[in-house]
């Protein structure tokens, strides 16, 4: 856990999240070397968050979730093979598609 003014840098393949400690609002300062897709991710990812399609927690629907797909954020979850991702997000990414997301 970081306190205010506090730094972590995370290596390219190690493990690693950002979540609040509290109920309360949390700012976050990030830097991504190279940003690579990464940064068009983020910026979809916002523009659901301001469209109201994610929950307090900031967590959205795993179907307008998967239109970030696209984006090739180069990051994957933690716990689940690489290749598993990838194929649900694909199968995920079509659905959406047909559904209009």
């Amino acid at each position: 856990m970081l306190g205010p003014g506090e730094t972590l840098v995370a290596r390219p393949g190690e493990k690693h999240g950002i979540s609040a400690a509290g109920d309360g609002e949390v700012e976050v300062a990030t830097e991504f070397e190279p940003a690579l897709g990464y940064r068009a991710f983020l910026e979809r990812l916002f523009q659901l968050d301001r469209e109201g399609h994610v929950n307090r927690k900031g967590r959205g629907n795993p179907l307008r979730l998967a239109t970030t797909r696209q984006y090739d954020a180069e990051f994957y979850l933690a716990g689940m093979p690489v290749g598993v991702q990838r194929a649900l997000l694909r199968g995920l990414e079509r659905i959406a598609r047909r559904l209009g997301y």
